[in-house]
């Protein structure tokens, strides 16, 4: 990753020294003369103007490098800007793995008893001649078949009156009750009141005794019988056990042999059978609900899980001794705005498997019952058809199930996701051996008083979070400095409907030791690693929410502003010096002295200060050093902005003994120094201006131009 300060650094140092480079260098091949006045003039004499010159800051500026930016918010500041993208990319994967997602469901199931159809009216009859066949104290009534005549009173005193068939039931054949309810209505449609007792039996086997007592002529009466722990078939027959009446009391009544008679119907309501050869219609065998937990990762509570695409996978074995369907239903699971429900159907005494595909679905996994999270409510319910055919049906069977999640990919989900953190790859920033180049250069103070580093991030994750950003520096000797960056909150989505929320984190030198970083300076390149942390304040937060897609991601930025501060800040060179040839010779002959004045105008708040001095290949030791030209700073106010211009005239004067050793010299020395105002941080701006005219004064020695 290129950092490019190296970038950074040499065009802060040659905006700032453009002026003292353009002085000390005297090479304007680079200078675009478009800029100078059109008012100058070259004269001939021993004192002429040169240049006038008048030039900001922008105007050296490459325009096509979109590295540099001008603050027109911010009087012009110059400031230089770089961008890293994809520095951080934390990932969903990271922060919650649907794969790891599992449950393991397993339950077995007895059956129970199945409900059969209730049985309704089936009926026999016990006529008068019937009692007359069987009570020989009634027989006299024979006579009078059609005719009116008093009925005698009876008692049967333990003499049976009969056994008399049903017709046979069609709901089952055979059948043990778990419960249920055997009714017996009695009918009696004979002249007189009438008390009786009936036995009712199936093959040959008492099912229970009903008693009647009093029934009117004409009146209805039914009598209830529990079915519970009761065994029969199908095939029953009533015999009258006792019957009791008191007659006509003499007074004539109609008699009807055939016509009058005593009603038994038999109902059975709300039965439920242990076992029986029986016809069922979709009956519940058995049904089940249970809590099933979902096991999710440490800490993360789940209230709400949508699935992209997710399939549970199910074994069920069955020791039925009948087919049947087993009815799975998610109550708290929605898809298509329907309850997530499907049906299987498990012949006899097999196993099956069976993947159940739930693609989106939501699962709502929190539990208001238990107020507990990461809970998957599931429902069995198992049901017995016949298909109208009799069927062996016990209860007291088994079925199995075991069931988990299989290929799981998340769409949504919602929940407390813990506190969790969440490490970010480690890397260096590459600086480039081209940056120290600079800093070995320049001696002094100096230092960029307000640079700044920062991040951009963009969160699709529904989770506070916070960012632990280490920055280190290590220089060439081995020492180190560190970013010491405060922590910074993620911003995030509140809400669904927000979508993707931007962060901009800048590490300045108020919350951060960027200053202390760069005056290091590292050697080469910077490392950095950090972490982030999510629900960083707070572990109770139970509306976190993260998509399938989602993410924090985001990139580096740097950002220089051209705010400086300089004490004696010096930067020097050597330049060697061609042999003079001999007409330098001779007119250093002639030679008196020579000045070179600038009247400048300065809109820099830097002050500069170019010292030249002159050497021989024998030595260190100068043999001449030239007087300091100095352009004075202007002022800044509060804000370090410039306040006025700065104006004065800086000199350099040569005189004969100077010319006569420069002549000797081989090499050159320029030492420029920088001092802002009063050695505080000033502000560079892009329309810092430089206004100057150069002069030129010669002296000659006349005697010896007449001497030649």
């Amino acid at each position: 990753m290129k950092l490019m300060l190296k970038k950074y650094f040499l065009k802060i140092s040659s905006l700032s020294l453009l002026i003292i480079i353009f002085i000390s260098s005297c090479n304007l091949d680079e200078f675009d003369f478009d800029k100078i006045s059109d008012q100058v003039v070259y004269k001939p004499g021993f004192a002429f103007p040169i240049a006038r010159v008048k030039a900001t800051i922008e105007d050296f500026l490459d325009k096509s490098d979109t590295t540099i930016i001008i603050d027109k918010s911010n009087k012009n500041l110059l400031k230089i800007r770089y961008d890293q993208p994809d520095l951080i990319d934390v990932s969903l994967s990271e922060v919650f793995d649907i794969s790891s997602v599992s449950t393991s469901i397993s339950q077995s199931m007895t059956t129970e008893t199945v409900d059969i159809a209730d049985v309704s009216g089936t009926e026999t009859k016990i006529t008068l001649r019937n009692l007359t066949d069987n009570f020989p104290a009634l027989s006299g009534l024979n006579a009078f078949d059609g005719a009116q005549a008093p009925f005698p009173g009876f008692n049967s005193s333990g003499l049976s009156g009969g056994d008399y068939n049903f017709t046979a039931l069609d709901q089952f054949q055979s059948a043990t009750f778990q419960s249920g309810t055997m009714e017996l209505t009695m009918d009696n449609q004979l002249p007189v009141i009438v008390s009786a007792t009936y036995q009712l039996r199936s093959g040959g086997t008492l099912i229970g005794e009903f008693v009647f007592t009093d029934v009117a002529a004409g009146q209805t009466k039914t009598v209830s019988l529990n079915l519970a722990g009761k065994t029969f078939t199908n095939a029953m027959t009533v015999n009258l056990k006792e019957f009791v009446t008191p007659g006509s009391s003499g007074s004539n009544v109609s008699i009807n042999l055939d016509g009058s008679y005593m009603g038994i119907k038999v109902d059975i309501k709300n039965a439920k059978i242990n076992s029986g050869v029986v016809k069922v219609t979709d009956s519940k065998a058995v049904e089940s609900s249970t809590e099933y937990p979902v096991d999710i990762g440490d800490g993360i509570k789940l209230k709400k899980l949508t699935l992209k695409t997710g399939t549970i996978n199910f074994t069920i074995s069955s020791a039925m001794t009948v087919d049947m369907e087993m009815k799975i239903k998610l109550p708290r699971g929605i898809k298509d705005n329907d309850t997530l429900q499907t049906t299987i159907s498990i012949p006899s005494g097999q196993t099956i498997n069976y993947a159940w595909h739930i693609t989106g679905s939501t699962l709502d996994l929190f539990s208001p019952a238990t107020s507990t999270y990461n809970s998957l409510l599931a429902e069995f319910e198992v049901g017995v058809s016949s298909g109208g055919s009799y069927i062996n049906y016990a209860s007291g069977q088994t079925i199995s199930v075991t069931a988990g999640f299989a290929n799981l990919e998340l769409d949504y989900a919602e929940g407390n996701f813990g506190q969790m953190e969440v490490k970010l790859d480690s890397g260096n920033f590459d600086i480039g051996a081209d940056f120290f180049d600079f800093y070995d250069k320049v001696d002094g103070e100096f230092s960029l008083t307000n640079p700044s580093m920062g991040l951009t991030l963009k969160s699709s994750i529904g989770i506070p979070a916070q960012l632990d950003l280490q920055v280190t520096g290590i220089d060439k000797i081995g020492n180190t400095s560190s970013l010491d960056a405060e922590k910074q909150s993620i911003n995030y989505p509140k809400t669904v409907s927000e979508g993707e929320v931007e962060t901009v984190i800048a590490y300045n030198k108020d919350n951060s030791n960027i200053v202390g970083l760069l005056d290091l300076p590292p050697d080469e390149s910077i490392s950095y690693k950090g972490s982030v942390k999510l629900n960083p304040d707070d572990t109770t937060v139970s509306n976190n929410f993260i998509y399938g897609d989602s993410k924090v991601s985001g990139g580096l930025f740097f950002e220089v502003p051209f705010q400086i501060s300089a004490k004696d800040m010096s930067y020097s060179d050597t330049t060697n010096l061609d042999s003079f040839d001999s007409s330098y010779e001779d007119f250093n002959d002639y030679f008196k002295s020579a000045e070179m004045s600038m009247q400048f105008t300065s809109g820099l708040p830097l002050g500069l200060s170019v010292i030249i001095s002159f050497l021989d290949d024998s030595s260190n030791t100068p043999l001449v050093t030239l007087d300091p030209f100095t352009i004075d700073p202007a002022p800044v106010d509060d804000s370090s902005f410039i306040s006025a211009n700065s104006e004065g005239t800086a000199k350099l004067s040569l005189n004969k003994s100077q010319s006569d050793k420069i002549y000797k010299s081989t090499r050159m020395i320029y030492q420029v120094k920088v001092n802002s105002f009063q050695n505080k941080g000033v502000n560079i701006t892009s329309d810092a201006s430089l206004e100057f005219m150069l002069a030129m004064k010669v002296l000659f020695n006349i005697s010896n131009l007449n001497g030649g």
